[in-house]
């Protein structure tokens, strides 16, 4: 199997496997893929404080989107 990121839903590092990115095909992660990353040489650093202090709210028009799209959601 090859590593190619548009195959994958889901990606997650974690620091007990460094150099290494587990993927999922799908959400549910009934089939895992494990990858090293071959040119990694330092550890990941994981983000430790928030991207944003406050809520980010949804633009109006973005909601009014997804709400006309439910009509096709079985």
């Amino acid at each position: 199997m090859s590593f190619t990121v548009p195959k994958y839903r889901e990606m997650t590092f974690s620091a007990e496997t460094p150099h290494s990115v587990t993927c999922n095909m799908n959400i549910t992660g009934l089939t895992m893929y494990t990858f090293r990353l071959r040119n990694a040489v330092q550890l990941l650093e994981l983000p430790s404080k928030k991207a944003y202090t406050s809520v980010l709210h949804i633009n109006n028009k973005k909601v009014d989107d997804i709400r006309k799209t439910l009509v096709y959601i079985p």
